[in-house]
């Protein structure tokens, strides 16, 4: 109703607005190598989010007397926790840090695990580490 107004917002002219292609991401060196970077560590991310979520019935299974609905989930309950807490240390260290502080965590925790004489709670305690440091991470990359 104003035309002042509309001129000076530019309501009246359509921007022509470059779309980009996925070929854009490969049209530097520096694009190309944190495109590559960013894919190889959402692949294995991914990987390892879904392999701690298949382990964790199987490792509850083997150690007798734990119940196997029971430990899959809290440690389900735990990626709730590790995905706030990663939220909050996100905005003071930073993403890539924080990405590799998890990944750190996880890892460590998936060693721990590879020895089945562990008492049970200890078990429960390094398996909900490692599912809810994979789990932020996998929330921190996408």
């Amino acid at each position: 109703k104003n035309p002042e107004l509309a001129k000076k917002l530019n309501l009246g002219k359509k921007k022509e607005i470059k779309k980009g292609r996925i070929l854009d991401l490969f049209s530097t060196k520096k694009l190309t190598i944190m495109t590559i970077l960013i894919y190889i560590s959402w692949l294995s991310s991914s990987f390892i989010y879904y392999g701690v979520v298949i382990l964790t019935p199987k490792y509850f299974d083997q150690n007798n007397g734990t119940n196997v609905y029971l430990g899959t989930f809290i440690t389900s309950l735990a990626e709730f926790p590790g995905i706030i807490i990663s939220a909050i240390v996100v905005e003071i260290i930073g993403r890539k840090k924080t990405i590799s502080i998890t990944y750190i965590f996880c890892g460590v925790s998936l060693l721990i695990l590879m020895y089945p004489s562990l008492q049970k709670y200890i078990g429960l305690f390094f398996a909900v580490s490692a599912r809810s440091n994979i789990a932020a991470a996998f929330a921190l990359i996408f």
